[in-house]
């Protein structure tokens, strides 16, 4: 009888498997039917995140697929309404790769998920994953002829753009949408209200002016039309004119059904911003307190508790910003920008391309500069040593954080070599950037539209899997965080180095200096006027082609001195070695060649160039120079000489370069046509010392930093991919150190991305150099490096002895011919050579084995 009852139960049980099997469809609908009648709420939403899990595991067929990513966008856009961001995206990718891959139809993918995701892109500002969205989208529009959702796309394109900084091309697009469309009321007046913005940003307020008109007969002004009228107001300072339209704005607002706590919380900003310009602080305070509360409804006065209440969102960015201003306290004011730089690193833990997290960089760098200005007076009111560890620590995390950020990770596999996640982490973010690269080529070839959006649509799925694996990484590796150094700590570094440091901070209103050594520590406010900004253009542009110092050599032997005392080098030592880490426009000075004191002399050896006093070497951070981790150190050489025979290109002294490097025993050297790019992935890896002798630029607006090989070139993107790790890497090319300024980021140059691939020390050009005077430099460096081993001491020496050769007529000794070369590392002592020791120490074994002999009793 049991067995009767077992047999029963189990076919009941496959005949309601397959039931459901059959009308899973269904379930899907019901269950999202259920949740909208039952009017949508958190507790529910979750509940039905449940059960869109469950079914997750078990559609099979196009039409249940298919059901699951209608069910996952409606979740995307409540938890959207509800502020839950993050979950918002992570269903919308969900939605739109499984729409893509299963190759589904009938459903409005670009109105319902790739809209909305792009938009909450924008929000979370990671702008490089907004613009591929909106593009793939755009591209999806043209392709279905709907005008209507390709005018949509561009609006939205618009906007990131706008948010960029990128104001002339949002304008361009939003023209040639206005002229060439009929999108409608609706989206003509979006297109013009975007067109407005941006003309106000760029200050063209009588264009905007004509694209605002408010007062239009019958029109029914919306709420981004008073905003913009209000930032005209604002801009002519009618202050009183600026609140009457925002409070026109939120009244507007509010009669929308689907208005969010972000957007009136960002009208309290604005608000907060007239109520500042007009020293109303009072009212500014009180505004920003109600957008904070709308934000974080249960929000406690203790900043310590505040933190952990914190989600990434770019709105509190501005409200913390704002009563950081406003406080009276300096560390009630610390207080609050350090729970910014909070809210702004939990918006870059949410973006996985470096260009995203370099435009979110550009903020941080600001509001840095407010910290310094905070503490550097409270230090000069009470000299509490404490401050100047605070400001050292507001400096260095604001520079090169990217980078930092990249070299941690690489060297947490270092350190767990066969982790499974940070091997596919590694290979991943190495496809990205190769992605990345193609696209760019594909940009610069004019590729067709379709094989560019296919790759936009690869490099998409990339980022979301690198996305995904990153979060579990953060997870295992909760510790792994870029590590920080006393001032203690580095003091005792640059006592073992002999060295000091002189630290820069190129802000917008001030450039601060920290000066230490073991037994110095100096923090200097240097008032950035019209004069500093121009002395340091005009000394950088003496190295713009080789005959403006000689031309010019009294003005440039004025600013050298001058520079040299703006920037107050005067007060460091006057011998051993120096490390600079420059900031800014400042990386871009070659500043072995300033002039220690004026001189009358005009013959370039008797100079009292800053090289003759001190060995000077570089690193982009302090943190660099800290974090040095041991590298082997040997004599194997790799190097690649291109040459360019029978072009006008050629470099001829090259082969000068290619004949000596031969000479060392470990050395591998590939001339002409066998200097590839092919030859250089596969041999890279295999020697201690790098050496490239090509052609390199710093690359333009449109196309990236750059170095050839004999059949190719190689783009930063290809440099970002790799993974290496030699002792040395020498860029005997024209502008490897040069690239598009990135604020805290430096130089987006050949040299940053050497080392963002790996690369430690580097000793790299920071302008078109020549080819003679280059092949002479590397030949005596390499003579010095071979004697000591020292990168740092062979490159001064390098130089030293081009300025004391006879052989060299004066014209050539100007600094534009010795001085583009700039060692970024760590100074190696001098050591002589190991043979040298040891035969020493025979010799000494040998005086003592006949002294003994001859007193032997």
């Amino acid at each position: 009888m049991i067995r009767i009852k077992i047999f029963f139960f189990f076919t009941f049980l496959l005949a309601g498997l397959g039931a459901f099997s059959q009308t899973i469809t269904e379930s899907i609908y019901h269950e999202l039917d259920s949740f909208i009648e039952s009017k949508p709420n958190e507790s529910s939403l979750q509940r039905l995140g449940g059960r869109a899990l469950y079914y997750t595991k078990r559609v099979e067929d196009k039409e249940e697929k298919l059901a699951l990513v209608i069910l996952q966008c409606n979740m995307a856009f409540y938890h959207k309404y509800f502020g839950n961001h993050t979950q918002a995206i992570n269903l919308y990718e969900d939605a739109s790769q499984s729409y893509k891959e299963d190759q589904l139809a009938g459903y409005n993918i670009i109105e319902y998920c790739l809209k909305p995701l792009g938009n909450l892109y924008t929000i979370r500002g990671d702008f490089t994953n907004a613009e591929n969205t909106i593009k793939q989208y755009i591209f999806m529009a043209e392709q279905q002829k709907d005008e209507q959702q390709k005018v949509a796309g561009i609006i939205n394109l618009s906007v990131v753009y706008h948010n960029t900084g990128n104001y002339n091309l949002a304008i361009k697009i939003l023209r040639k949408a206005i002229k060439n469309s009929e999108p409608g009321a609706e989206k003509k007046e979006l297109l013009e209200n975007n067109l407005t913005s941006n003309l106000i940003a760029l200050n063209k307020t009588k264009e905007a002016q004509v694209m605002l008109s408010l007062h239009q007969a019958g029109k029914n002004n919306s709420v981004q039309d008073y905003k913009n009228a209000a930032q005209m107001a604002f801009r002519d300072q009618d202050f009183e004119q600026a609140l009457n339209y925002l409070d026109k704005a939120k009244n507007k607002l509010l009669t929308k059904q689907d208005f969010t706590a972000r957007e009136i919380a960002k009208l309290y900003v604005e608000q907060s911003e007239v109520y500042i310009a007009n020293e109303q602080y009072t009212k500014a305070y009180s505004v920003l307190q109600t957008g904070l509360s709308i934000l974080l409804p249960s929000i406690e006065e203790d900043n310590q508790s505040l933190e952990h209440s914190l989600y990434p969102e770019n709105t509190l960015l501005d409200i913390f910003d704002g009563l950081a201003y406003l406080a009276t306290d300096f560390r009630q004011a610390l207080e609050y920008y350090d729970l910014s730089f909070h809210v702004s690193h939990l918006l870059q833990q949410q973006i996985h391309s470096q260009e995203a997290k370099i435009i979110n960089q550009v903020d941080n760098r600001r509001r840095s500069e407010k910290c310094l200005d905070l503490i550097y007076h409270q230090y000069h009111l009470n000299g509490e040593k404490e401050m100047l560890q605070m400001a050292f620590n507001y400096a260095e995390n604001s520079k090169a954080m990217v980078l930092k950020g990249a070299l941690t990770r690489k060297s947490l596999l270092k350190e767990f070599p066969k982790d499974s996640l940070l091997l596919l982490e590694k290979n991943l973010a190495s496809k990205q950037e190769e992605t990345i690269n193609l696209m760019v080529r594909k940009q610069l070839t004019n590729s067709s539209e379709e094989s560019i959006q296919n790759v936009i649509s690869e490099l998409v799925q990339i980022n979301r899997a690198l996305k995904e694996v990153r979060e579990k990484i953060d997870i295992k590796f909760a510790e792994a965080q870029i590590t920080s150094f006393s001032l203690k700590q580095i003091q005792e570094k640059l006592g073992d180095d002999e060295a000091e440091m002189s630290l820069y901070f190129y802000g917008k209103a001030h450039i601060y200096q920290f000066i230490i050594s073991d037994s110095k520590l100096e923090l200097h406010q240097i008032l950035l006027t019209e004069e500093l900004k121009q002395t340091i253009q005009d000394f950088i542009s003496f190295f713009d082609s080789p005959s403006v110092i000689n031309d010019h050599i009294i003005d440039f032997k004025t600013t050298a001195f001058q520079l040299y005392k703006k920037l107050q080098l005067d007060l460091c030592k006057k011998d051993g070695n120096l490390l600079i880490i420059p900031d800014g426009v400042l990386g871009f000075v070659p500043f072995e060649a300033l002039l220690t004191q004026a001189t009358t002399s005009n013959i370039y050896k008797e100079m009292p160039f800053l090289l003759k006093d001190l060995k000077v070497f570089y690193n982009t951070s302090a943190t660099f120079y800290m974090d040095t981790h041991a590298r082997k150190k040997g004599k194997s050489m790799l190097g690649f000489f291109p040459v360019f025979k029978g072009s006008q290109r050629m470099l001829k002294y090259s082969l000068d370069e290619a004949d000596m490097m031969r000479d060392y025993p470990k050395a591998k050297v590939f001339t002409g046509e066998e200097a590839t790019k092919a030859n250089f992935l596969k041999e890279m890896n295999k020697f201690e010392v790098l050496h490239l002798s090509t052609h390199a630029s710093g690359g333009n607006f449109v196309v990236p930093a750059n170095i050839e090989f004999a059949d190719d070139v190689m783009l930063v993107h290809e440099l970002y991919a790799l993974s290496i790790n030699p002792y040395l890497v020498i860029l005997s090319a024209c502008e490897t150190g040069v690239g598009k300024l990135q604020k805290g980021e430096g130089a987006m140059s050949i040299a940053r991305a050497f080392q963002y691939a790996g690369a430690q020390n580097l000793l790299f050009s920071l302008w078109q150099v020549n080819d003679y005077s280059t092949a002479r430099l590397m030949q005596e460096f390499y003579r010095n490096y071979d004697k000591n081993q020292s990168a740092l001491v062979a490159n001064q020496q390098s130089k030293w002895q081009y300025l004391e050769d006879d052989k060299i007529a004066n014209p050539k000794k100007s600094p534009y011919y010795w001085s583009a070369f700039v060692y970024y590392g760590v100074p190696e002592v001098a050591q002589p050579q190991l043979e040298v020791f040891y035969i020493s120490l025979v010799i000494i074994m040998l005086i003592i084995l006949v002294l003994v002999r001859k007193y032997k009793p």
